[in-house]
């Protein structure tokens, strides 16, 4: 076996206090605010109201946290403690990620019986999720096991939702189970604006997100352009997205 993939110990740290619960070396999840609207009966976001997905049987996983190709203007993610771009040989396993991922979705939840507002039923059926984000943080391409987790998932019975930056185009292409419904991010129409807003660590990432979304245009499953509008930045040249779509 090779060296073990891990993040740092500030890093864990950090996340454990903004409430992310590690479910390996490198996996976390975390309640997505919809869900916490959802178990309270005051909203629910768009996967239900267009695909069907019940919010409060949603489970958001990562399993590359602290990893990814880019510095997006507007990402969340730690960028002081990005580990790399690549995993060593031994990675977290796809039905450990899963089982540990239910188990901190329980852990993250148990206060709800607590809140008056919450709806129990919705609660009770939420111990057992049905469908898994897996997006959170981190560029999931980067697990080098990622077609193994989708599989797995599918194999009890769960739909699967991928959300990549498009870097790692032939990932995208050799997965061993597409998901459901694939994502890629789209902020840019071209290579300045996306080396100025993307900032990928590849110099041919514009190529790279281009042979992504050829790819994608291809696959036998649902796709999805995730357009990030940043208003007075990239909200602009519309016709320059459709081409791209």
């Amino acid at each position: 076996m090779g060296k073990i993939t891990k993040i740092s110990p500030e890093l864990k740290i950090l996340l454990e206090k903004q409430h992310y619960c590690f479910s390996g070396e490198h996996s976390a999840v975390k309640i997505c605010t919809w869900t916490k609207k959802s178990l309270i009966d005051e909203g629910i976001c768009y996967k239900e109201k267009f695909y069907g997905i019940r919010c409060h049987l949603c489970c958001q996983i990562s399993p590359s946290v602290g990893f990814c190709t880019s510095q997006c203007i507007h990402c969340w993610r730690e960028m002081n403690y990005t580990v790399g771009i690549e995993m060593n040989d031994a990675v977290d396993e796809p039905k450990e990620i899963i089982k540990k991922s239910i188990e901190c979705q329980k852990k993250l939840l148990n206060g709800y019986p607590g809140n008056t507002k919450t709806n129990m039923e919705k609660f009770e059926e939420a111990q057992e999720p049905m469908h898994f984000a897996i997006s959170l943080t981190g560029e999931p391409t980067i697990y080098p096991r990622l077609g193994e987790l989708i599989s797995e998932l599918h194999k009890l019975g769960k739909t699967t939702f991928l959300v990549t930056n498009g870097q790692f185009p032939k990932v995208i292409e050799n997965l061993k189970e597409l998901p459901t419904q694939l994502y890629i991010s789209l902020s840019s129409t071209n290579k300045k604006d996306f080396e100025k807003f993307n900032k990928s660590c590849f110099k041919d990432g514009w190529q790279r997100l281009n042979k992504s979304l050829e790819i994608m245009s291809r696959l036998n499953t649902r796709t999805t352009i995730r357009i990030t509008a940043m208003k007075k930045i990239n909200m602009k040249d519309e016709k320059g997205f459709t081409e791209l779509i």
